[in-house]
């Protein structure tokens, strides 16, 4: 009786385990599918199940002496693996392509606004107006568009 029931825990482990591989897909899906850099997966949690199921292989293979066990683990640490491969490539992509976009002039926001990473070395005293308080420049003569003061780009287009 205790073979029985040990050889029903191992099959329940072994299709709930399996299973798990199929229930990534829609996370694969929504990765793929997604334009936003996939901010929405946590690359964290997702590493942090993978490392979960190295160990896991490690634990079935060495300790136990269990090839299934370590194999449906490697199958659900390679399709964490492949998550968090596409996510990073999501997300380096999107943040180059933000770049890119930002560094042709092509933001959707207001003409004044500055690329990110060229504020310093480029603009200096726009980042100090960012600083200054709200309403501190209008008290002085400054407008305000989109949260930046207007007074800098209107110095760099008349002259």
């Amino acid at each position: 009786m205790l073979a029985t029931v040990n050889e029903a825990i191992t099959g329940v482990f072994f299709v709930a385990n399996a299973g798990r591989m199929l229930a990534y897909l829609p996370q694969l899906k929504a990765a793929l599918d997604c334009n936003n850099g996939a901010k929405a997966i946590s690359r964290s949690t997702w590493g942090y199940f993978a490392f979960a199921h190295l160990s896991g292989i490690l634990y079935g293979e060495f300790v136990i002496k269990d090839n299934y066990m370590a194999l449906i683990f490697c199958g659900n640490f390679l399709v964490c693996c492949l998550l968090l491969g596409i996510v990073t490539w999501k997300s380096r992509s999107h943040a180059r392509a933000q770049r890119q976009t930002a560094l042709k002039g092509e933001t959707h926001h207001a003409a004044n606004v500055i690329p990110f990473g060229h504020a310093l070395a480029a603009h200096p005293v726009a980042e100090l107006q960012n600083a200054i308080p709200h309403g501190t420049m209008t008290e002085l003569g400054g407008t305000r568009h989109d949260g930046r003061f207007n007074d800098f780009a209107r110095s760099r287009t008349t002259g």
